[in-house]
């Protein structure tokens, strides 16, 4: 893959090839690092400018991403997600930033900051998404509390998916033995891969162990939580399944999994305590617990209690609305979840500035149109999904943004990122922007 600095290449070239420096003055430096920033800076205003008419008066959302340089100095990358004039969703990159610091005020003042520079109206704002991963997840939460409170309709979703994989990282921590379990692991993992005769051994037998488990039907492959056909459909019944499943493993599971367990022990020559001895710690031996009483109550079952507690803090119930009455435009199986009146509810209840009374009666006839029309269209009735979810963030995290300033680097990106865009300007006017940028520069030294 090409980097941005191999634009800053090419477009010379075209420059050299088209204006014929052979020709220009002798002083001239159209060369120079300093010609090239600027023509790219130039090139990076129209992409912004061809991003703003492809928008125009239209809703949008946010999403943001945030990285440190090798200087420990946050920036954030944002990006644009909205729906074109030909009804495509697109997401394009639109600028980096520097931020001093990570407060959610710092951030929340940024963005808009970012979203006025570039003409974009705060009050289209319809929607924001933030990396609830990062070290700066806190702050992330009051960030998208702050734009609620300015613009109640711009809703904060994030990935269902990667939520359910956050709660299982938290549940890791919060519960003691589990988190000595994890603590300990990546010294059994650096042992292994430091030696490699032991990391081929490794590899050897899990090639084996794997093989003959496929061959059993013990396990199946192509089930990644995070799999790209993942829909919101199948996020909801994901989430609505989940808690379910953990609450029958609590109350249900504890003796197939404790047999699993020794058994696995038994076949690998581990040592399995005896169960209905007191628990090692003193205070457990005054109090009679047994081992198979602490691994059952003070390790799985409060490891699943946990993780159900993670799941409903990390899944909002007027979110978790939202999107099960976005569901109803599900296409799948001849519309048969598209429902009408769960659409007009979407509408009143999280858009009633978008749509008048008028719009919404409209809304009920046209929707029913819908209806009847679309499970016999031939370029409608065949769809299977509401819409992709985001496409993955790839964010130039590398050593490249050390050694450039915040306004070269976000330069070069947008117009790598947004090169499609970029490839469709004439470089005569890309010129005559440049000529124009010397000429007030020569007028304002001499005036």
């Amino acid at each position: 893959m090409h980097h941005p600095g191999h634009i800053d290449k090419a477009m010379k070239n075209k420059l050299q090839t088209n204006v014929g420096l052979e020709n220009s003055p002798k002083n001239a430096k159209y060369t120079s690092h300093e010609v090239r920033k600027q023509i790219l800076h130039i090139l990076a205003k129209k992409i912004r400018k061809h991003i703003f008419d492809d928008i125009g008066d239209s809703k949008f959302s946010i999403i943001v991403d945030e990285a440190s340089d090798e200087g420990r100095h946050e920036q954030m990358a944002i990006f644009l997600r909205f729906v074109d004039i030909e009804g495509l969703i697109q997401e394009r990159f639109l600028n980096l930033v520097h931020v001093k610091d990570t407060t959610s005020k710092t951030l929340h003042s940024t963005i808009c900051l970012t979203l006025t520079s570039h003409k974009f109206s705060h009050q289209n704002l319809r929607g924001q998404g933030y990396d609830a991963a990062s070290n700066m997840c806190g702050e992330w939460k009051g960030l998208h509390a702050l734009f609620l409170k300015d613009f109640p309709h711009a809703y904060y979703v994030h990935c269902m998916a990667h939520c359910l994989q956050l709660s299982l990282v938290a549940t890791s921590r919060e519960v003691d033995r589990v988190n000595e379990f994890f603590t300990k692991l990546p010294k059994v993992v650096t042992a292994i891969t430091g030696s490699t005769k032991r990391l081929d051994e490794l590899e050897e037998f899990q090639e084996d162990y794997y093989a003959k488990k496929l061959a059993s039907g013990e396990i199946e492959t192509g089930k990644a939580l995070q799999r790209k056909s993942q829909d919101i459909v199948n996020a909801m019944r994901s989430v609505e399944t989940t808690t379910k499943l953990l609450n029958q493993m609590r109350n249900e599971d504890w003796d197939s999994l404790l047999a699993k367990v020794t058994k696995f022990c038994q076949q690998h020559e581990i040592n399995v305590p005896d169960l209905t001895a007191p628990h090692y710690e003193s205070r457990r031996r005054r109090d009679g617990i047994t081992n198979e009483h602490f691994y059952h109550f003070d390790v799985f079952n409060a490891a699943i209690d946990v993780e159900i507690e993670e799941i409903r803090a990390r899944f909002d119930d007027k979110v978790l609305e939202l999107l099960k009455l976005s569901s109803s435009f599900d296409p799948q199986d001849g519309y048969k979840a598209f429902n009408i009146g769960a659409i007009c509810d979407l509408v009143e209840k999280y858009y009633p500035l978008d749509f008048s009374e008028k719009d919404l009666d409209d809304l009920k006839y046209e929707l029913k149109h819908f209806q009847a029309y679309a499970p016999t269209h031939p370029e409608l009735r065949n769809l299977s999904l509401v819409a992709e979810l985001c496409h993955a963030m790839k964010i130039v995290k590398n050593r490249l943004r050390n050694k450039m300033n915040d306004d070269f680097l976000a330069d070069n990106l947008v117009i790598f990122i947004e090169r499609e865009i970029a490839e469709t300007f004439n470089l005569d006017a890309i010129l005559s922007d440049f000529n124009d940028l010397k000429e007030r520069r020569v007028l304002l030294k001499y005036n």
